[in-house]
């Protein structure tokens, strides 16, 4: 479908930063987001049309009907943030791996420590340097990863 390859074309030279001066309508603005999704389909649909059209096609791009497929914004625009942020936290989630694993190298080099556990102030039940370290949520072997679920709509069926 030569119109569908004009299409992603338009969405990677978007997403890689291309025609950003098209895009006045601020990310963040209150609303459900209609205005930013709308702005978005019509600058995919544009672009896709003139690649159709330099292309030596007549087909066009609508921004309705082909571009947001009558998908509702309440669908696409929650989705769409969920999915950027889960990509913009790849690198935190990264350094957060790395600093557990300094703790468990600590919680192994100071295992046989023992160290006084403390609670409000007062002398409470010995631990070991190690115990107190390793702690994490219950149920949880990766507590990076539980803290950030992907999105119910994000998850496959087994």
């Amino acid at each position: 479908m030569p119109n569908g390859r004009r299409h992603r074309g338009s969405c990677n030279r978007v997403a890689e930063g291309n025609h950003s001066d098209q895009f006045p309508v601020p990310l963040m603005h209150g609303g459900g987001g209609t205005s930013a999704n709308m702005n978005i389909n019509e600058v995919l649909a544009t672009r896709a049309t003139q690649l159709l059209a330099a292309a030596h096609s007549d087909l066009t791009v609508h921004p309705n009907d082909h571009v947001n497929a009558s998908q509702s914004t309440n669908d696409t625009y929650p989705t769409a943030m969920a999915i950027t942020l889960l990509d913009r936290a790849a690198p935190a989630l990264a350094a957060l791996a790395h600093l557990r694993e300094a703790f468990l190298s600590k919680a192994a080099e100071y295992d046989k420590q023992p160290r006084l556990g403390r609670t409000c102030l007062q002398d409470a039940v010995p631990l070991t340097v190690g115990q107190h370290t390793v702690r994490r949520p219950p149920g949880s072997s990766e507590p990076t990863r539980s803290c950030t679920p992907p999105p119910r709509h994000c998850t496959r069926s087994r």
